[in-house]
């Protein structure tokens, strides 16, 4: 059985709560999926770590240095699971879909297809949003 890493954000009292301090219902197939989905925020650990060793989450805020597409510099985004995968959504305008937290205006990049050495947590949607504003020229 494979057991997946999960987080859980409290949009209530804005802090991380632990995942079996929640009461957790049972589901038909045998899995707990029932939360009050109006309060917690529940993300899923990518299985990928960044350059220090620390486990990347769904909501974590990446900078990958060296992007193909930003030459020398970096690429900053949000992992968001799209389409069956982990990517980077790069900060580039907000999305009503999200709760305004901003998505790629640029093709998401799947975090398969990135060299796990470049990568480091910024912080996270929930505590840095900051991270991802995009600047005025």
């Amino acid at each position: 059985m494979t057991r997946f890493k999960i987080r859980l954000w409290d949009k209530e009292n804005e802090l991380w709560v632990l995942p079996d301090t929640l009461k957790l219902k049972p589901n038909k197939n045998g899995g707990c999926t029932e939360y009050d989905n109006d309060r917690f925020v529940l993300e899923l650990g990518t299985g990928v770590k960044d350059i220090t060793g620390r486990e990347i989450y769904e909501g974590d805020i990446v900078s990958w240095i060296g992007h193909p597409m930003t030459g020398p510099g970096d690429l900053t985004g949000a992992i968001e699971f799209q389409d069956g995968s982990f990517v980077i959504a790069p900060g580039d305008e907000k999305s009503s879909s999200t709760e305004g937290v901003p998505m790629a205006t640029i093709n998401s990049l799947p975090l398969f297809e990135i060299e796990e050495a470049g990568l480091t947590v910024l912080g996270n949607v929930h505590e840095n949003p900051e991270l991802l504003e995009v600047e005025d020229d």
